[in-house]
């Protein structure tokens, strides 16, 4: 049987419910109710659900989630706790019903909101094997903060409000994680294949490097 996927479940993330989103510091006694809703990315809804929370001391709390399954009504209770930060504050976390384990998130990808170690659940990206395609997953994450796509330059341009040494930094990790790709793919190909693209001793190779790396996405700039 295979693991559940996280990629499209709705997350829930408990210290921004039990602190209304950052606009109030639960205190004992408070009582507050809201809704959280999740949207796909044409814009129409993902789900939504109503949670209550109630602080009942300085670090103790309920978390009550209210919402339908299959047309049917679903109501599940969270003890929640208030961890002190370093710098002052409480971070809220839940506490799982069967294990006793705190969790910041819960995630709803089997039919009710569950803390992921019992779910054992994975992302789609975790269960590749393939390395390359991790690589290719972060430098298509590192184009989309740089305003970019693979239409774009090979250098993109710094976004009008990005701070300049965080520019620098993506671009830096754009060409490191370019490199790293482009590496992977040519050992994929070689375990695959028996040919490696990385033999320029070899004339028979040496001719057909730009045309098979092409092929395979991966940039090669050969003499």
């Amino acid at each position: 049987m295979s693991k559940p996927v996280l990629d499209h479940s709705n997350v829930l993330n408990v210290h921004r419910v039990a602190t209304g989103y950052g606009a109030r510091r639960p205190a004992p006694g408070l009582r507050m109710s809201g809704t959280s809703t999740w949207w796909y990315r044409d814009g129409s809804s993902a789900g939504s659900i109503s949670h209550t929370v109630e602080i009942h001391a300085e670090d103790v709390g309920t978390l009550i989630l209210e919402y339908r399954r299959n047309g049917e009504p679903v109501r599940q209770v969270f003890e929640i706790i208030g961890r002190p930060c370093r710098f002052g504050g409480r971070r809220w976390l839940a506490v799982c019903p069967r294990t006793s384990r705190p969790v910041a998130k819960l995630y709803n990808c089997a039919g009710t909101f569950q803390p992921r170690h019992l779910l054992r659940a994975a992302y789609h990206s975790q269960g590749r094997v393939q390395p390359a395609e991790k690589l290719r997953d972060r430098e298509v994450a590192i184009l989309r903060r740089l305003g970019a796509d693979d239409s774009s330059p090979p250098m993109p341009r710094k976004p009008k409000w990005m701070r300049v040494p965080t520019y620098h930094r993506l671009v830096y990790e754009l060409i490191q994680v370019r490199n790293a790709y482009g590496l992977a793919l040519a050992q994929d190909f070689h375990r695959s294949t028996g040919i490696d693209l990385l033999a320029e001793e070899d004339p028979a190779v040496a001719g057909q490097v730009q045309k098979l790396a092409a092929r395979f996405g991966a940039a090669a700039d050969r003499p």
